[in-house]
């Protein structure tokens, strides 16, 4: 059971730091900063949430213990 949640625990951290990509941009957006720092931080919330969404597929899950 300690795989499974070291693997929840790598997928929680991944969530943290979109939630801090996503903060970001939020103040960005409202202080009207360069439109493009934003778009470059969109970016990187898309692929972490995208790597989030894989991760929690059932099949990558760890099975019997393993990671």
């Amino acid at each position: 059971m300690s795989a499974l949640l070291d693997y929840i625990e790598e997928q929680q951290d991944i969530a943290e730091q979109l939630c801090m990509v996503l903060e970001a941009i939020d103040a960005l957006h409202d202080a009207d900063i360069d439109r493009r720092a934003c778009e470059g931080l969109i970016f990187i919330a898309r692929d972490m949430a995208q790597r989030l969404d894989a991760n929690l597929c059932g099949e990558k899950l760890p099975k019997g213990g393993e990671a």
